[in-house]
Order: C-alpha cells, then structure tokens, then sequence
C-alpha cells in the first residue's frame, strides 16, 4: 500500500495490503486470522484494536470506517497482524490520511 492513500471523513471502504513471505512458505493468509490496529500517526492510542481483515490469498482487506467521531482529519497508521504459528508476525506501519 502507497503512502499517498487517502480516504474522505465519512467513508468506509477497504485499505488494502499485498503480504509477501520472503522465504516463499506462506502462500495465503486464510486460515491465518489477519487482524489490524490503527492509530493516529505519532500517537500511542489505538483508534482501531483488533480488527478483523478479510484475504484473498496474500492479500488482506481492511475495513476502515472514518464515519466514528475519533477519526478526523489526519495521518494515520495501519498495523496488520496474524497467526502463523509459532510466529505472529506484525507488519507496518502502513500510512494514510483522512481528508476533512
């Protein structure tokens, strides 16, 4: 996902994040619980814990809803994370704003 995302304050629509394993034994994400968390860029609270990612094979749909009062207009940051026992990795951050 490119930085340069951005979403409108009111909309809730998909970010969307291609996962690659770089040792190639990793072919999907189902099965995997993909989750994320998403706070204020340079901020320590979480806006978004735990949500539930949707995949199609390495790819992991986040629902984003901008329509709740604690998202306004700023920079944001995505975390995804998911069972791949023994590991769970955590990848990100993943940057985007939202627009007033």
């Amino acid at each position: 996902m490119a930085e340069d995302v951005v979403l409108n304050k009111g909309a809730i629509q998909h970010l969307i994040i291609d996962v690659a394993d770089r040792l190639g034994e990793l072919t999907s994400l189902d099965g995997k619980a993909p989750r994320f968390d998403i706070r204020k860029r340079h901020d320590p609270g979480w806006i978004v814990e735990d949500g539930v990612a949707t995949s199609i094979g390495m790819t992991a749909y986040c629902l984003v809803d901008t329509t709740v009062a604690a998202v306004v207009a700023d920079e944001y940051e995505l975390f995804l994370f998911f069972n791949n026992v023994p590991e769970i990795p955590r990848l990100g951050p993943f940057r985007f704003r939202v627009n007033a």
